[in-house]
């Protein structure tokens, strides 16, 4: 299952190659030799191919860089070029290297004969100097379980992308180096499934890591020991060693007043390249926090939990959603009163609601109802009747994406429920174009559930929502609600056609389809015309 994870190279070709000729160096060429130099001046790479090149340049450097002593170093890898680990070894280990490296060196003990190599300190040195080339060259978390020929696959597709279009020499004359890359890579290719999105997701990465680099290499007019603490936090960052830059970051906010902003917004940076979105909400609020000289406003903080919900919605990013969504966890535990609670619940349900849409999994859905239920405990009915009913219908809208992800009908009937309930409250007087709203939402969870039912009441009722929802969408006030609600109908004339085969709702949905892309072309909104274009063809293939 694991033969190639970084790079898109061999591990354990990589290792065994480096470790022979490695081996002869220290004994022909001196201790002191310096092994990454002198294999550069070998035909080792000749025989590789560019990734396993790549990864055993990683390999030698570890090997060269190892804090054993030289005579130890040269014993460990001698044992290393005997008994360099496979790839079924390294996969049987759970791609642990403190496992493989325990595994192997057991085995040694049992089959080596040379009594030099099998001393406790020999042993010893020969784990810990496997263990270093291991934690070097693969990422244990994107490796591990069912899903890591996969996360595998994606991470190469990825990286390979960055070498054609250049991106990986950008990154490496930052001085970002190979380990890092491929690190940051693999992080993406686990946590995202779409290989476009984690492209899209790679590039605001490297964007910001990129400013993590360039903002070490600037000094400032003040503090020297702020400059040196942003080129270290820097290169380690630049290593991938994003735990270490996170423990220097901290240990340097303890002893800063001046500047203190400088090291808290790389910090938030490096937070952020390492995918710790939790941390990096931490840090943006204790920059707030700074800027207000005290405790900031909560009104303060929810802009900025709202700024990163934007650019996540408007950008198609990830990243910034789940830094809105760990905002909003702060905001909720900031909360003083009702009113301030629920509308952080109800800021991170939408978060959860727009990255749950966007996802195959379910349980960023989930997590947006259940958010939505605990807003429901703080915008009571009695209390706020509007915002009690607002949040039933953003939450009914959760339930009918999730009803229609599932199999079933208990959640589209949730919904329904919901956008009822929340009609008894916010009537067509008290606000006309959010009842419309509430109308049409209905309507779409009614019209799913009408389509998995054998009879046509739930499409009946649809349509009757549908109507209603356009006694306010009409089409000189608001043409592009009421070009929406015209597609929606023609795809309730469709549902009802496969139900009752009766022609004359084919001939409806045309009506509605076209009425609708009028509207569309007029209006210049692409990313409906391709849709509704899409349904009247599918009306015409109904009618053949």
């Amino acid at each position: 299952m694991l033969e190639r994870s970084l790079h898109g190279a061999n591990i354990a070709n990589a290792i065994a190659t480096v470790a022979a000729t490695a081996a002869d160096l220290t004994v022909t060429g001196g201790i002191g030799t310096a092994i990454g130099a002198a294999l550069s001046g070998t035909s080792i790479y000749a025989g590789l191919n560019k990734a396993d090149q790549a990864a055993a340049k990683v390999v030698a450097r570890v090997v060269e860089n190892s804090h054993l002593p030289d005579d130890r170093r040269r014993v460990a890898l001698q044992l290393l070029a005997k008994h360099h680990p496979s790839n079924a070894q390294i996969a049987q280990g759970n791609v642990d290297p403190t496992r493989i490296a325990a595994r192997l060196a057991a085995h040694i003990e049992k089959t080596e004969t040379d009594p030099a190599l099998i001393t406790d300190r020999a042993l010893r040195d020969y784990q810990d100097l496997l263990i270093e080339i291991l934690n070097e060259t693969v990422d244990p978390s994107a490796l591990v379980g069912d899903l890591a020929v996969e996360t595998l696959r994606r991470s190469e597709i990825i990286l390979a992308r960055l070498e054609q279009t250049g991106d990986s020499d950008r990154l490496r004359n930052e001085g970002i180096t190979e380990k890092a890359i491929i690190r940051l890579a693999q992080r993406i290719a686990r946590e995202v499934e779409d290989v476009g999105q984690a492209w899209l997701e790679l590039q605001n990465a490297m964007d910001i890591a990129v400013r993590v680099q360039q903002d070490g290499k600037t000094g400032s007019n003040h503090d020297g020991f702020v400059d040196e603490v942003l080129r270290r936090v820097a290169d380690l960052a630049a290593d991938g060693e994003y735990d270490r830059a996170h423990a220097e970051t901290d240990e340097a906010l303890e002893r800063l007043d001046a500047e203190k902003d400088r090291v808290l917004q790389q910090g938030i940076e490096v937070a952020l390249v390492a995918g710790d979105t939790a941390r990096a909400a931490r840090l943006l609020v204790s920059n707030a926090d700074m800027d207000a000289g005290g405790v900031a406003e909560f009104e303060a903080l929810r802009a900025l939990q709202d700024a990163y919900y934007v650019e996540g919605r408007d950008k198609g990013l990830k990243q910034p959603l789940l830094v809105s969504i760990d905002l909003g966890h702060i905001l909720s535990e900031r909360a003083q009163t009702a009113d301030q609670r629920g509308a952080a619940l109800v800021d991170t349900a939408v978060s959860f609601r727009t990255l749950g849409e966007r996802e195959v999994v379910t349980d960023r859905l989930k997590q947006a109802v259940t958010t939505y239920e605990s807003a429901l405990g703080e915008f009571t009915r009695d209390r706020v009747p509007m915002e009690w009913a607002r949040t039933q219908m953003n939450m009914a809208t959760a339930l009918r994406v999730l009803g229609e992800r599932e199999s079933g009908t208990e959640r589209l009937e949730q919904a329904v429920r919901a956008h009822q309930a929340a009609l008894e409250e916010w009537t067509r007087d008290r606000g006309p174009l959010e009842w419309a709203a509430m109308q049409m939402n209905m309507a779409n969870a009614l019209r799913v559930l009408g389509e998995r039912e054998s009879g046509t009441e739930r499409l009946e009722q649809a349509v009757r929502a549908y109507k209603a929802a356009l006694e306010e969408y009409t089409q000189d006030q608001v043409p592009l609600q009421w070009a929406i609600t015209q597609y929606n109908l023609a795809v309730l004339e469709i549902a009802f056609f496969e139900k009752t085969k009766d022609p004359a709702r084919l001939d409806q949905a045309r009506v509605y389809g076209l009425a609708a892309l009028e509207v569309f072309e007029e209006a210049g909104a692409s990313q409906y015309i391709g849709m509704t274009q899409n349904i009247l063809a599918e009306i015409d293939s109904l009618a053949e």
